[in-house]
Parts: structure tokens; sequence; C-alpha cells
């Protein structure tokens, strides 16, 4: 390992704020959803200053509660404000990976690549707002990223978290810098799971006669944070039923409730799918048996 690279990855000391326990934590989460468990108070960089060098890091350490278990019974969240500081001249297929991770398991990956007129597209994903993407116009990009901590992550006591700079070829980023307030924090609310219910829970098949429109009133939930954009897809089992009014996209959903309306134009027995996919959560599926009477 070359002098730079052991400079950059050496463990600095910067001053975190100290932590209760996580059982008060999520005590105090079920009035303030996000509790502050630990605050930068300096800035944490990594530079690409060897172009021999395909990767930077820089670390710190991080104190969690004695009996800090991600999941158990709340939730550890990233809340970073990352500053990223481009050079000039960077090849057209240039691809460059910053990164921040806990205990060597990452929590934040953004993807950065040149675009045309000069601009720079960068694309990320997490588990508040989904898969985001942009351009950059300019030498420097400062953004907030927040996200879920991983299982192993997470331990009690001391933990370690790092800024990473990777690149796959010529460098596009000089340096990355996890400002000073960057915070990990605690929450009860657990990452975005979607489910789709009837909502009068039953399984028995709907009845309806020919010709004769009739609701499907469903609920959708996220068992954690608000799902963004989710849409639905009605598909019959058979061309003698048809859609009458579909399900719209939600813009955000936390409980919802919603309803397909359709009609049978055959006597007969079928069964409706409907499938719920949002940014989040994954996507679920309910079916639906319906009885057409003449």
């Amino acid at each position: 390992m070359n002098r730079w690279l052991h400079a950059l990855m050496t463990l600095m000391a910067i001053p975190f704020l100290a932590c209760n326990s996580s059982t008060t934590l999520y005590e105090q989460a079920r009035t303030t959803p996000f509790q502050t468990v630990a605050r930068l108070d300096g800035t944490l960089q990594a530079t690409s200053g060897d172009p021999f060098a395909y990767t930077a890091a820089n670390s710190t350490t991080v104190t969690l509660p004695e009996d800090a278990q991600q999941g158990v019974p709340g939730w550890f969240i990233l809340d970073a404000t990352l500053r990223v500081s481009f050079t000039e001249g960077a090849p057209a297929d240039a691809i460059d990976y910053v990164s921040v991770a806990t205990n060597g398991f990452a929590v934040a990956l953004i993807e950065f690549r040149p675009d045309k007129a000069h601009l720079v597209r960068w694309m990320s994903t997490e588990q508040f707002t989904g898969a985001a993407s942009g351009v950059v116009q300019g030498k420097t990009f400062e953004f907030r990223y927040r996200n879920y901590l991983q299982l192993r992550g997470v331990k009690e006591g001391s933990n370690t978290l790092s800024v990473h700079l990777d690149h796959l070829g010529a460098p596009l980023i000089e340096r990355v810098e996890l400002l000073a307030g960057s915070s990990i924090d605690f929450t009860a609310l657990p990452p975005p799971s979607l489910s789709l219910e009837r909502a009068d829970a039953d399984t028995g098949a709907l009845s309806a006669r020919v010709n004769e429109p009739f609701e499907i009133r469903l609920v959708v939930r996220s068992n954690g944070l608000p799902i963004r954009q989710v849409r639905f897809s009605t598909t019959p089992s058979s061309p003698s039923v048809e859609i009458v009014e579909p399900v719209p996209t939600l813009e955000r959903a936390y409980d919802e409730s919603v309803v397909v309306r359709v009609k049978g134009t055959r006597p007969g027995t079928y069964t409706i799918t409907i499938v719920a996919s949002g940014s989040l959560g994954g996507a679920k599926t309910v079916e639906i048996p319906v009885e057409i009477r003449p």
C-alpha cells in the first residue's frame, strides 16, 4: 500500500455526541420520529490524489448504545450531507462511485458519469425516496442522503464510519467530503414494506350480475416509512371481465383505501389479479375470486 493511500485510511478521531440506550431512544421516538445519536463535528474526506490508486477512503469512530442492534427495538439511519469536487478534463467514459459505510457495510452509494455539455450525471437509491438521478453543472455538488444502516453495519459500542471514493480509469471526482453536521439517527419506523389486502378481509368470491359494475375495495399500507408512487395493475382471468375504472397511482401511501370497479359480461367464475408496486417496499399481489350471475 502506498503512503498516500495509507494516510487516507488512517483512523480519524472526530468527536461525536454521546447517546442514550436503544430502549430510551425507542420511547423518545414515539413522540419525536428521529433522534440524533451521533453527529459529526468535523469533515471526513477522501481524495483521489494518486492516478494509479483506484480507491480512496477515510474513517472515524462512532459510539452507539451498549445495547445497539439494528431493528431491535428500532432502527439506525445515516443522515449525511456530502460534497463532491470534480476534476477538469475527465474522459467521457469515466465512472466514479461515492459511498459511505459503517463497519465496512455500505449505507450510501452514488454513481457519477460525465454527461454532455460539461455536465455530470448522478444516480442513487435509498430507503427514503427510492431511486433518484439528476445532472450537475459546476465544480462542486452538495447533497443530502438518508438511508437505513445494514443489519451488520450496527453493533454496540464503537463503530467505524467511513467515506469512500472509487473510480474506473481516470478520476471524475477529485474529492468527496462527509460534512460536519452529518449524523447517525434513531427511529422507531422500520424501512418501507408494502402490503395489499381486501378491505373486507374475506377470502370468498364476490358476486355480481352480468353487465352490473361492482367495486373491489382494497387497503394498501406501508409497514414503515410512507411509499411514493404506488402503481396498480389489474388483470382479469378472462376477457369476459372488464375493468371499468382502474386504481389511480398514489403519490404517497401509508395507510390508504383504494377501489377498482369492474363488470362481468358473461356468467361464470373468474379471478381478478391486482398487483401494487411502489418506489420502495417491493410488490404485493392479491387474487380476488368473482362470480358473475345471469
